[in-house]
């Protein structure tokens, strides 16, 4: 049962963790209008405003949180 409830909260954490970094490019492409910098902001240093640099902070956090879950559920409970 546990690891039942742990598996959903994994995917929820990692699957709205790609929704927020989503939301954060999004954010910045219509702001700026430079698409081709959202897609390099994983590759360097781009000026995000305030609201984008939370939506992503807030994404990578939720992001590793999960996968960080799912090493544990993975440990503690392993498939057979």
């Amino acid at each position: 049962m546990i690891e039942m409830v742990m598996s959903g909260i994994e995917n929820i954490l990692i699957f709205g963790g790609v929704a927020s970094i989503i939301r954060s490019i999004m954010l910045y492409g219509k702001r700026t209008e430079d698409w081709k910098g959202a897609v390099t902001m994983f590759l360097k240093r781009i000026s995000l405003s305030i609201t984008e640099a939370k939506w992503y902070k807030f994404g990578v956090s939720m992001f590793l949180l999960g996968v960080v879950l799912r090493i544990v559920n993975y440990t503690l409970w392993p498939t057979a």
